[in-house]
């Protein structure tokens, strides 16, 4: 009888020793709009994100695609921007500060002049690496807006930029 009330208290203390590491593990999801510094001088756009706990850890690997609407002169073609981050965050909970760092790849697409001084369509791919911090504000039960900072640095043609995010994860 002792051993089995010494099991289910011990029991009893790991899991809610544990409850705030198994609430970090859901799935969780969101929407976001962004800013970022270089693209084109200068870009807004829209994006979505996904974030995995990992199980008894203060850990998430986390998601991010953006579009970009960037603006190119008049009469020159059309350009378009878009890019993709997975990071591994870490964070204490559901809420509140968190930090991380990770990969990240960017696709752009802009006209441009060829050898013979023609205007052409010209496309631009980087991957690179990004340190990412930012807070998420325990507001309703569901609903949590947050604030988001990435610095990205690229290996390749592509100038390091910084990347504002803002939006509401569920």
């Amino acid at each position: 009888m002792r051993r089995t009330l010494f099991a289910t208290v011990l029991s009893l203390a790991v899991l809610a020793a544990g409850a705030p590491a198994l609430e970090a593990q859901a799935f969780r999801i969101g929407a976001q709009g962004t800013y970022s510094s270089r693209t084109f001088q200068d870009a807004w756009g829209v994006g979505g994100r996904a974030a995995v706990g990992i199980p008894l850890l203060p850990i998430e690997i986390l998601g991010v695609f953006d579009y970009y609407f960037p603006s190119c002169p008049a009469g020159e073609g059309t350009c378009s921007a878009w890019g993709g981050v997975v990071n591994v965050m870490f964070a204490d909970g559901r809420d509140g500060p968190y930090i991380g760092a990770g990969g990240v790849y960017n696709y752009a697409e802009a006209p441009g002049a060829d050898d013979d001084g023609n205007t052409v369509q010209r496309e631009f791919k980087d991957w690179g690496f990004n340190l990412n911090a930012g807070i998420v504000i325990d507001w309703l039960p569901v609903i949590n807006p947050f604030f988001d900072f990435r610095y990205e640095w690229y290996t390749g043609d592509a100038d390091d930029q910084f990347v504002l995010g803002f939006g509401i994860i569920y």
